[in-house]
């Protein structure tokens, strides 16, 4: 389980770097392409097998392909990738979690869109500013038995590196803007 902890954190921060390296452009973008490879590695390593992970990986995936987050050629590649390599390697998914994670998830992303945008109630925009119909739903299914209730840490793992290396970068930004210009 703490090899899962890891590779799920280092999936969420990769994933979230390489989004701001092309999405806000707060990251070098050749580090981001160097990352991709290793992102799908182990992606596809932590899924070869184990059926609660590659449901959960798969849910993600779904989540961004079906509210167009697809948005980069690192991604658009790596999405190809990690679907060819997950039929071939994954020989399990749980499909009623993976239909329900997957509505979590496009809920997550179309409500976080909502929030950036100003049109929520500032009680409803922290729920999807963080993303919480996801985590919300891997828990709902652990405790229904539908996935062992671990995998709601393994969850919270990937997102708190998703979050800190969001977070870093925003730092990063701020702190560029700080410094006295040259000149």
């Amino acid at each position: 389980m703490i090899a899962e902890v890891g590779a799920f954190m280092l999936i969420g921060g990769g994933i979230k770097y390489i989004d701001d390296a092309f999405d806000e452009g707060i990251y070098s973008r050749k580090l981001a392409v160097l990352l991709a490879p290793v992102i799908l590695a182990v992606w596809l390593w932590v899924s070869a097998g184990n059926p609660h992970a590659a449901t959960l990986l798969a849910a993600v995936l779904l989540g961004v392909i079906f509210t167009g987050k697809v948005d980069n050629t690192v991604f658009v590649l790596s999405s190809v990738v990690i679907v060819a390599g997950m039929l071939a390697l994954a020989r399990e998914v749980l499909l009623l979690p993976l239909a329900v994670l997957t509505a979590m998830a496009v809920l997550d992303e179309k409500g976080n869109d909502l929030a950036d945008a100003g049109r929520l109630p500032p009680l409803i925009a922290l729920l999807f500013t963080y993303r919480m119909m996801m985590k919300l739903g891997v828990l709902v299914l652990g405790m229904a038995e539908l996935l062992p209730l671990a995998y709601f840490l393994v969850f919270l793992a990937f997102d708190l590196a998703y979050e800190a290396v969001g977070r870093a970068g925003v730092r990063f930004v701020s702190q560029r803007r700080a410094l006295p210009s040259a000149g």
